[in-house]
C-alpha cells in the first residue's frame, strides 16, 4: 500500500465513521422526540415495550452498519 492509498482507506474510514455518528445522533434525536411527545401517555407496560423496540431498532442499524463496512 503506498502513501496515496493509505490517505485514501484513512479519509474513507473517517468519511464512514462521520456517517454512521450522523446516523446516530439523528436516531437519539428522534427517539427523544418521541418520548417527548408521548410523555404521560404510557403505562408502566407500555413503556418498557417501547424502550425494548427502540433498543432493537438501534441493535438492527448498529448490525446493518457493520455488515456494510464488512462487505462494501
Amino acid at each position: 500500500m503506498n502513501g496515496n492509498s493509505r490517505l485514501i482507506y484513512f479519509a474513507q474510514t473517517i468519511l464512514e465513521a462521520q456517517q454512521t455518528t450522523l446516523r446516530r445522533v439523528a436516531f437519539y434525536l428522534d427517539k427523544a422526540q418521541f418520548y417527548d411527545r408521548f410523555r404521560g401517555q404510557f403505562n408502566e407496560r407500555q413503556e418498557k415495550a417501547v424502550a425494548r423496540g427502540q433498543d432493537t431498532r438501534q441493535d438492527l442499524i448498529s448490525q446493518l452498519e457493520r455488515d456494510v463496512r464488512e462487505h462494501p
